[in-house]
């Protein structure tokens, strides 16, 4: 199981252990988003700060719904206690968690300031 929490502004927030190209680890907060279709998403600066190359660019229609080019790389992370591999887009947004990533997975949150956000696997 892996637990978050909803902000004061309404946003629930999962965090990531991303691994650097070095291998070290970095815990960044998350998102939720179920509109967002793809795995993870990443603004430049922290694309930079872990050192992810931009292995190709694929054609992505954010939420403006015009079709664009985003750049994105593969990385591990490290999700219920184990390595995956994650295709990461880097647009200039806050860190996004999309259903891709989270298929097969029960999400669930108490939508208050603070309230728990659980995602457990389910398998499949």
């Amino acid at each position: 199981m892996t637990s978050g929490r909803v902000t004061a502004t309404r946003k629930p927030l999962v965090p990531i252990t991303v691994l650097d190209r070095h291998n070290n680890p970095h815990t960044i907060q998350f998102v939720f988003d179920s509109g967002f279709t793809g795995q993870l998403l990443l603004p430049k600066r922290f694309m930079d700060r872990l050192g992810l190359s931009v292995s190709e660019w694929i054609n992505a229609r954010p939420a403006t719904g015009d079709f664009v080019r985003v750049p994105y790389a593969e990385a591990t992370v490290v999700w219920h206690g184990t390595q995956r591999q994650a295709q990461i887009l880097q647009l200039d947004s806050e860190p996004l968690l999309g259903m891709e990533f989270l298929w097969n997975n029960r999400i669930t949150i108490d939508a208050v300031p603070n309230g728990p956000v659980t995602i457990t696997p389910i398998g499949g």
